[in-house]
């Protein structure tokens, strides 16, 4: 880590913030963690407890951090959900950071903070859905209320960080997250309904990207983070099966398969260009080397049981 960044508090320590937190804590950083409830994390982290949605309930937050990563998830799918947790437990944390008195305070100015804030942020936030390639420079396009909040976050964050760093996350997979391989494994997998665009990163390169930001002497505002392949959803399927030795889930593929069938929500490529030029190196560049230690992990699990 650059010496820039030597007090780091994550606020939301799931599944991949935990994973932040061990890897800073490595690297000799003084880390800090937010939760609700404590999580199982090395010692040397030290642990916080309150609620981001309730200004009341937040701790004080005077340690003099010089980064803050917000990787919160909201408790369900709604907007107010949405709200509370991104917009205005972003707003209460950064309060709390500025020494604010109360939740009613304006938060302060972008300046007034010297605070590196990178917000974890989702590709949901693109409503494209036709195949067609998106990047950082593309408009979001946004087809719902929770991808709307999550935009108006982001452009909190650039606001209050200083600077601020938007990453936006694709579908997160890795360890314990292997419901695609264990249902291919005990055949449970039919072909997708549609034929559409699928992206991913893993777990393990999601928290190296934050950490590779944090570190970065100039970062821009805005970055994609997805692996090298967005690949079609029927492909990945093909993969795994035939990798396990298990019957292909699509064996009928043809180019009129999909014609009846629904328009997909999403489908689109991710480009990861800009993360890449950074100087960021990815452990598992497509899914296919993310799947490969997984699906040994469970098919030497299955034979011991």
């Amino acid at each position: 880590m650059s010496k820039v960044i030597q007090r780091v508090l994550i606020v939301g320590c799931g599944y991949v913030g935990s994973q932040v937190a061990r890897l800073l804590s490595e690297r000799d950083v003084d880390v800090w963690s937010l939760n609700r409830t404590p999580k199982d994390l090395p010692l040397q982290i030290k642990q916080l407890f309150g609620d981001v949605t309730d200004f009341n309930s937040l701790p004080q937050l005077d340690q003099n951090f010089d980064g803050v990563v917000y990787a919160v998830s909201p408790l369900n799918r709604t907007e107010e959900s949405y709200r509370s947790a991104y917009y205005a437990g972003l707003e209460n944390v950064m309060n709390k950071i500025g020494h604010a008195s109360n939740p009613k305070d304006v938060p302060l100015a972008h300046s007034e903070i010297s605070v590196r804030l990178l917000l974890v942020s989702s590709t949901g936030v693109f409503g494209q859905n036709e195949g067609e390639w998106v990047g950082e420079e593309t408009d979001p396009n946004p087809t719902n209320e929770r991808a709307l909040q999550l935009l108006r976050t982001e452009r909190l964050a650039i606001e209050l960080g200083n600077p601020g760093i938007i990453l936006r996350l694709s579908g997160i997979y890795g360890p314990g997250r292997i419901q695609t391989i264990k249902k291919i494994l005990g055949g449970e997998y039919t072909c997708p309904e549609t034929n559409h665009y699928t992206n991913r990163i893993h777990r393990d390169d999601s928290a190296r990207s934050i950490c590779h930001l944090l570190d970065l002497p100039a970062p821009k505002g805005l970055y994609l983070g997805v692996d090298c392949d967005p690949a079609p959803l029927h492909m990945v399927y093909n993969w795994i099966a035939t990798r396990t030795g298990r019957p292909d889930p699509c064996p009928n593929m043809t180019k009129t398969f999909f014609q009846n069938r629904n328009t997909p929500q999403t489908n689109k490529r991710c480009r990861n260009q800009r993360l890449v030029e950074s100087g960021f190196s990815f452990m598992y560049p497509t899914f296919r080397e993310g799947y490969e230690p997984l699906i040994r992990q469970e098919e030497t699990r299955c034979k011991r049981v």
